[in-house]
């Protein structure tokens, strides 16, 4: 079964030309989880393939539209997909991945179409009665997307697949099902299916950077539940790391097949487990990579010691935020 997963345009201030737009990770985890569940995939990264155009946002003055118009995203979606997914991290893109939904339900009106991503988690309820969607994904998605690719291939309704929110299509009402819980050990996850999205033409850097650029996740969730994050509603409180040799593998394959001299972690809360940071910083040292990386979220300031900062150093991390 063929399962088309979409990166929509980004809406960026209108003035802001800082913004940095990053290769869509999430939804390369989840093209590898169904390709090794035997799905079918194509993604279709509308920044990506339209990362020099801007357009300016009718509903929206102050912000313009990164990437491809609207109908040439929709063009560029296989017809015969029988779900086609939306990725919605931040609410303030919603009203592009609302408008993007529409007309896809215009134009594919038996597919069924699903949204994930952090805004969507959170705000599950309020996307799927603002748009045409059938489904919300509620945090982690691999096992949850693959579930329902498996269940509605068979022919199966949504009710047995844990970690959704679905309209029914007796009822027309809103149904939540049981919570899923998190992948453990996340090591289990495919490496991202890169061969399906172009990351070369996103420039990634936040800081200093040693040249060809990719983004990597090295452990999920957060032991924290600040008041302004988003972090507990997507990945409740269980912070997960990966197995450092795991890690310096994949960089070491980066490195071969891309060029890759600089790596963005996208952990939300890296080096919570100071341990695990050392190995791995010592992991990068020991294998003599000569590159740089960094975490643009940020670091606790209460988990960096001098011993640390140390092998942080030595081991090419160029670039340092503290977080509170």
């Amino acid at each position: 079964m063929l399962v088309t997963l979409v990166n929509p345009p980004a809406l960026v201030a209108r003035f802001n030309y800082s913004t940095l737009s990053h290769p869509p990770i999430g939804i390369a985890y989840i093209a590898s989880f169904l390709r090794a569940r035997g799905h079918s995939v194509r993604v279709v990264d509308a920044i990506g393939a339209g990362m020099e155009i801007f357009e300016p946002v009718r509903e929206t003055p102050g912000f313009l539209m990164q990437g491809l118009p609207f109908d040439q995203v929709v063009r560029a979606i296989d017809p015969s997909s029988r779900i086609i997914g939306f990725s919605c991290m931040f609410t303030h893109s919603w009203p592009v991945v609302r408008r993007l939904v529409t007309l896809a339900r215009e134009k594919f009106p038996n597919a069924v179409l699903v949204a994930g991503g952090e805004h969507a988690t959170a705000m599950a309820e309020l996307c799927l009665s603002e748009a045409p969607l059938d489904c919300c994904v509620l945090g982690e998605g691999e096992m949850t997307v693959a579930e329902l690719a498996d269940a509605i291939e068979a022919g199966r309704g949504m009710c047995d697949v844990s970690g959704i929110i679905f309209r029914s299509s007796d009822t027309g009402g809103i149904v939540r099902t049981k919570e899923r819980k998190r992948i453990s050990p996340i090591d289990s996850i495919p490496w991202p299916a890169w061969d399906l999205v172009t990351p070369h033409v996103y420039r990634l850097y936040e800081g200093p950077s040693t040249g060809p650029t990719m983004p990597m996740v090295a452990s999920r969730g957060c032991p924290f539940k600040c008041s302004f994050c988003s972090s507990f509603a997507m990945w409740k409180k269980r912070w997960e790391a990966r197995d450092p040799a795991g890690i310096v593998d994949e960089m070491e394959e980066y490195a071969r097949r891309f060029g890759t001299r600089e790596f963005q972690f996208f952990d939300i809360s890296p080096f919570v487990d100071r341990d695990w940071a050392e190995v791995l910083c010592r992991e990068i040292i020991g294998r003599g990579l000569d590159v740089s990386w960094q975490v643009p979220a940020g670091v606790r300031v209460d988990l960096i010691g001098k011993e640390m900062a140390w092998l942080l150093a030595r081991s090419g991390f160029g670039h340092i935020e503290y977080a509170f």
